[in-house]
């Protein structure tokens, strides 16, 4: 007697079981989400309650759009809204020192961000997730960014601008070019030669590229997939570098200069000793000489921290002079009076002024930080956690100016991150009126010094114990 075994009869009820398995999990989860979960009771959608779907919509179908949608959330929910299962988002100026917390208030980075970094680079004190792990990677070259060092490789940032602005003038008639790439060149051969001990050379080249701004925009591009996917990033930087020809151009970009080029220039000013810039250290031989463990020193967490210095010493200052260029050039008026403000500390045209002189001076501080205002840095959130102790939020249910208004307070739970977004933050009506507009005057008083309790309203360089080390 023969025995017929289907077996896609027998597949076809697991199938099924599985699925019915799944969509019960699902549903209970999403019940609980709704709930039971610790957020349960802070307004917002429901969608973006129940799972990550809204957020990845916008962000990597749209591309990078959900800043803009949480805007809209707040407009319908009020001050405090839940923008997925686990974070709460915060539209309160008055509560951004809460959030982003100075001194001995622990304040962890979110995992969903972190994770989102290729593994290097969260190794790096930009990806430290603890709040004690950052503050010892950050204290170890802390010193490079004081005042004091800052003012003594003063002379390279003079030398690098003198070679930027021949360079412009040589082409003055030529065909236009990319300012743009033209400032990437020029921050990444300052920034280059501070952390290595030799300069990228961008200014050198006949043209402006190729440049680092490449690498950024490639990673930038992709940052939103890698945060909503943990591990790819990772992948793309621990593939076989034969393998990388597989890759979307953009991605080879990622995984050629996290295996091969930034570890071949740590390994060469690890070898070569090129341990200063002048009298000052490089930032490599500062984190190697610190008293920071050997793991902490490896090829590997220096690569990391290598392309975390060079993407925000970079990018962030280039694009910054891309905006001031483009507002002082469309406004005549600014642009001749921030030049007579120069003029006037400037005794002889063939030297540049230096650091201490133009900080005294009040419009072009005001310039500075309008400019500031209007490039945020970073365009998206930059969720914090409270380990220790619940955050209380009073939120005002009408005029949040008027001190008798009726409020509503809310206990956010230690562990889950709450973030405020530096750009809603800098486009706030109340704070900054006619805020889509370049008004370097709203930093000045009516006796044209700076308003320095506007400042506090400034998230260009995050705030609080967690806050960029090179806002000097």
């Amino acid at each position: 007697m023969q025995f017929t075994i289907s077996y896609g009869g027998a597949l076809w009820p697991l199938l099924m079981a599985l699925l019915s398995i799944w969509l019960m999990s699902t549903g209970v989860l999403f019940v609980y989400r709704i709930t039971f979960h610790p957020l349960a009771r802070f307004p917002g959608p429901k969608l973006a309650a129940i799972s990550y779907a809204n957020e990845f919509w916008f962000d990597v179908v749209r591309g990078g759009r959900y800043t803009h949608e949480v805007l809209r959330m707040h407009e319908k929910y009020g001050p405090i809204v839940r923008i997925n299962p686990n974070e709460l988002h915060c539209n309160d100026p008055a509560f951004v020192d809460v959030v982003y917390a100075s001194g001995n208030q622990r304040r962890n980075k979110s995992p969903q961000y972190i994770y989102g970094y290729p593994a290097s680079l969260q190794m790096s004190t930009e990806g430290s997730l603890d709040h004690d792990h950052h503050r010892r990677r950050s204290a170890a070259m802390s010193k490079c960014f004081s005042r004091s060092s800052i003012s003594q490789i003063e002379h390279l940032v003079h030398l690098n601008a003198q070679k930027l602005c021949d360079k412009i003038l040589a082409r003055q008639n030529s065909a236009p070019f990319s300012v743009v790439q033209a400032y990437s060149c020029f921050t990444a051969d300052i920034i280059s030669h501070y952390c290595f001990g030799d300069s990228d050379c961008y200014l050198d080249q006949d043209d402006w590229e190729p440049n680092f701004r490449t690498l950024v925009d490639n990673f930038e591009r992709n940052l939103h997939i890698f945060r909503h996917i943990p591990g790819l990033a990772t992948l793309v930087e621990r593939v076989p570098l034969i393998l990388t020809n597989l890759f979307s151009t953009e991605m080879k970009t990622i995984a050629i200069n996290f295996k091969v080029s930034t570890p071949r220039r740590v390994r060469r000013a690890m070898d070569l000793s090129l341990v200063s810039v002048g009298k000052v250290p490089t930032i490599l031989s500062a984190l190697l000489s610190s008293n920071l463990p050997p793991p902490e020193k490896t090829l590997r967490r220096l690569t990391g921290e290598a392309v975390s210095l060079m993407a925000g010493g970079t990018e962030s200052t280039s694009a910054t002079l891309v905006l001031l260029t483009f507002h002082l050039l469309s406004n005549p008026n600014h642009h001749k009076r921030l030049h007579a403000e120069i003029s006037a500390i400037t005794t002889d045209p063939t030297q540049l002024p230096d650091w201490k002189a133009l900080e005294k001076l009040n419009f072009f501080s005001a310039v500075i930080l309008e400019c500031l205002r209007l490039l945020p840095g970073v365009s998206g959130r930059s969720p914090r956690i409270a380990t220790h102790e619940d955050l209380i939020y009073e939120a005002k249910l009408f005029s949040s100016a008027d001190s008798l208004a009726p409020s509503l307070t809310y206990t956010i739970p230690r562990g889950f991150p709450v973030s405020i977004s530096t750009y809603i933050l800098h486009t706030n009506e109340t704070i900054f009126p006619n805020a889509k507009d370049f008004v370097p005057d709203r930093w000045l008083d009516e006796n044209g010094n700076i308003i320095r309790e506007l400042e506090r309203y400034l998230l260009s360089f995050s705030r609080g114990s967690r806050q960029c080390i090179g806002r000097q």
